[in-house]
């Protein structure tokens, strides 16, 4: 691990899928090279938010058993053409990796209900800016 100034570690991570999309292999791999971070985004093919709970704890066994820790989730989330927006230059694919999710599907995708949201960060003092933010209600 790298120690920055401030004496707290830094922990070497990388997205599984970019190692293979056998969590194994990937946490194997990562384990190898001295990793000891984990972000998920698509195992097996499937993105992580269409993984079953059973999955889910099969991965995070599978990085405790490797003294691992799951420190991201690479989600779909605004992975998405936004309303009004132009599409998605095909040359930029990649960086959407296949997420089949439209702007509508953003609410189910962050884990909260189809009423107005802000896709934001919340400051202090409350205030919210970004898309939605006329919209949300504190």
């Amino acid at each position: 691990m790298v120690a920055p100034a401030s004496k707290r570690p830094i922990r070497l991570a990388a997205i599984t899928d970019e190692f293979s999309q056998d969590i194994d292999v990937a946490l194997d791999g990562m384990k190898s090279v001295g990793m000891t971070g984990v972000e998920l985004r698509t195992i097996g093919g499937m993105n992580i938010v269409d993984l079953s709970d059973r999955d889910i704890e099969t991965i995070v066994a599978a990085a405790k058993r490797r003294r691992m820790e799951i420190v991201s989730i690479a989600s779909p989330l605004l992975k998405c053409v936004l309303p009004d927006g132009p599409p998605v230059d095909s040359r930029f694919q990649q960086d959407i990796f296949g997420s089949p999710f439209t702007f509508e599907d953003q609410p189910r995708l962050a884990g909260i209900s189809s009423q107005p949201f802000c896709l934001a960060i919340v400051v202090p003092g409350g205030e919210c800016t970004g898309a939605g933010a006329a919209e949300h209600e504190q």
